[in-house]
């Protein structure tokens, strides 16, 4: 029995993901498993999820870290300063092997799957109201005539303003920072999507969205959506 496995912000925590793959009885012969970006970057690891994925031949969205070392690549290939709040950027970047890069470079920026009648998107961070299409899935990201600003909204969105116009530097709700997934009317189908650390052991669900990032790497939980022809469930771990 073949399943779907999404898997939230993972963030350099292999140690969390063994777990969660453990009580998943995870079986890369039978299991398709989607990560839902952020898989570098903040965790005591390395390069371990990264490789993992490859390994296994993982479908994982292009999140804002991901995107981050492209920026980093293209700012090395044209000899421009790095910004100082990449700490450490350049000594992770070093162990990267050339399948990594090519990894790196070709994730998608969301993915489309259907599930017994339901469409889903998957994205990292969101859909702002304003947002009318999407561009071609096999358009990388670099490559892709879709707006920077239109990508960055997939890669960043929290919080919309009342006018449904992206709402940036604010991790905190309030009369001008609303919730994406609160104007969002489901045009691209049910979104699930990660970015946003929620305080709590079961993911976020709306009408027409679903939030998998629970902060493990805050000392929260690590959060995978299993969907199969049985059922369809949550799976959570807490960060060791």
């Amino acid at each position: 029995m073949q399943r779907k496995i999404i898997i939230g912000d993972i963030h350099n925590c292999p140690l969390e993901l063994q777990i969660l793959l453990s009580h998943l009885n995870y079986d890369p012969t039978k299991d398709i498993v989607y990560s839902l970006g952020d898989i570098l970057d903040k965790g005591p690891g390395t390069t371990e999820v990264l490789r993992l994925a490859q390994q296994y031949n993982w479908q994982v969205i292009l999140g804002n870290h991901e995107y981050k070392y492209q920026k980093y690549a293209k700012k090395i290939q044209e000899d421009k300063p790095i910004p100082k709040h990449w700490s450490g950027i350049k000594e992770v970047a070093a162990s990267f092997t050339e399948a990594d890069w090519d990894f790196i470079w070709k994730l998608p920026l969301y993915i489309q799957l259907e599930h017994q009648g339901t469409d889903y998107l998957l994205v990292h961070a969101g859909i702002p109201p304003k947002l009318r299409s999407l561009p071609k899935p096999t358009s990388p990201i670099h490559r892709s005539s879709f707006s920077k600003a239109n990508r960055e909204w997939l890669l960043y969105t929290r919080f919309v303003n009342s006018k449904g116009q992206f709402v940036g530097n604010t991790f905190k709700e309030g009369p001008e920072a609303i919730p994406w997934y609160n104007k969002y009317d489901g045009r691209f189908g049910h979104v699930l999507y990660g970015h946003q650390p929620l305080d709590t052991d079961i993911p976020l669900r709306k009408p027409h969205s679903t939030g998998l990032d629970l902060g493990c790497v805050h000392g929260g939980y690590l959060c995978a959506m299993i969907l199969s022809e049985q059922y369809t469930c949550y799976i959570s771990v807490k960060a060791e």
